[in-house]
């Protein structure tokens, strides 16, 4: 019985994606390539690229809770690409944040850092265009506003921090609004071929983008990250970004919980690039057997097509153990259409994997290969890590591969006494280890 085991019906249909899994691999078409993803509703009708701040029907975003984003990307996985396996794995090192490896990816940029800022009591008197810089104060990103002594900090236990309570409406005389603006360059080699995504990590907590004065897109996520298609908008050498942040919406309902209230982007900002053939998102659904003995890493993935003519590639899938041997290597082929994105899903058998647990946190990893079906060169690359165990409720105790544990557990806020909603990976680790 051969080890690596497809689908049933071989299929790289979409529909045939196990949709009783978690349902970030999307089961739409991404045609609208770059437009409009599908997870949004009916956005204004006025909105153009062209678009400046004070152009913005306000009360049709941050008053509206159908508008949740605008020309967003939907959901997937976080990873960015690498040149081949082999420099992923080189960098691949233990504590070692997601952020900081992936900045050794040449298809990577981080736009931390310092941004020309502007703040506003209200939106009457925030920017209206983002050329006017010169008198602006500087901020750092990732922070909260409040930390550089803009507005306040608040803290509310069970109310929220905004008045009158009149959901979705929020004031309009009192709405503090922060404006961001910098310059960042673009690699050459990403210009030629390749689509380039601008992510934001967490921005509190209604915002528009615009990149070299073309509008890119709307996000009221607040906690979850976003990303933007920003290709078209992108141009050889230095290139403009600008984003304007509401503290309120329609959204701060939905967090009046205990905890301290800030404003701003509070998380990391990034740019990563990709060919036109990309694996756009991809699950990964570890299992052991009955016995705990031999597992079963079960795989989704999705792979993009952005070109304008149809494709075929192989997906080379190696797996390696926690001491980085490869143990399998499978591989598959996908023919997707222009514009679109097509799901596959394939198993791989281990036998007696080193099982992942608190006290032995064992870690495989899967390096992913895309390239063109007769090609020996990888279009891209990806690292993913994982571990074999198997979680269970049995007669009302918590069971992890067989073994019965308990758990003491924390209500957590991101907070820092200095930074506000802003910590870093050091930070985190210090918290989590006192």
């Amino acid at each position: 019985m051969s080890d690596i085991t497809p689908n049933p019906d071989d299929s790289t249909e979409r529909s045939t994606l196990d949709m009783t899994r978690r349902t970030f691999l999307a089961t739409s078409s991404i045609a609208l390539l770059p437009g409009l993803s599908e997870c949004g509703s009916a956005a204004p009708t006025s909105v153009t690229p062209s678009m400046s701040p004070g152009d913005i029907p306000l009360e049709e975003y941050i008053e509206n809770p159908e508008l949740i984003e605008e020309n967003q990307e939907s959901g997937h996985v976080p990873t960015v690409p690498y040149p081949s396996v082999r420099s992923a794995l080189a960098h691949d090192r233990a504590n070692k944040s997601p952020l900081q490896r992936w900045q050794q990816s040449p298809y990577f940029e981080s736009l931390n850092g310092n941004w020309n800022f502007h703040w506003a009591l209200n939106p009457a008197n925030a920017p209206s265009e983002l050329d006017t810089v010169g008198s602006w104060d500087t901020t750092t990103v990732p922070s909260v506003w409040q930390a550089d002594g803009f507005g306040h900090s608040m803290y509310r236990n069970i109310t929220l921090d905004l008045s009158p309570y009149d959901p979705p409406s929020v004031p309009s005389d009192i709405n503090p609004v922060g404006t961001y603006q910098r310059t960042f360059t673009v690699p050459d080699r990403w210009m030629d071929d390749r689509r380039t995504f601008l992510r934001f990590d967490g921005v509190k907590s209604a915002y528009f983008v615009w990149i070299n004065g073309d509008y890119v897109g709307f996000d009221k996520g607040s906690m979850t990250a976003a990303e933007f298609d920003v290709t078209a908008a992108l141009q050889s050498g230095e290139n403009e970004i600008g984003v304007q942040v509401f503290r309120w919406s329609d959204g701060s309902y939905l967090e009046n919980q205990d905890m301290w209230h800030f404003a701003g982007i509070f998380r990391d900002v990034s740019l990563y690039s990709t060919p036109n053939a990309h694996l756009r998102d991809y699950f990964l659904r570890p299992s052991l057997d009955d016995n705990y003995e031999n597992g079963t890493l079960h795989v989704d993935a999705e792979v993009a097509n952005y070109a304008d003519s149809a494709g075929t590639y192989k997906l080379r899938t190696h797996l390696f153990d926690p001491n980085y041997r490869r143990v399998k290597t499978t591989s598959t082929t996908i023919d997707v259409p222009a514009g679109d994105s097509v799901g596959v899903s394939f198993s791989i058998d281990v036998a007696s994997p080193s099982k992942w647990s608190a006290e032995h946190p064992n870690l495989y990893r899967v390096g992913f290969e895309l390239r063109q079906l007769r090609s020996r060169s990888s279009t891209e690359a990806q690292l993913a890590k994982f571990g074999f165990r198997e979680y269970e409720i049995l007669d009302g105790q918590i069971h992890v591969n067989g073994e019965p544990v308990d758990f003491k557990g924390v209500n957590h806020h991101e907070h820092h006494p200095e930074l506000g909603r802003t910590m870093t990976e050091e930070m985190r680790r210090e918290e989590l280890s006192g």
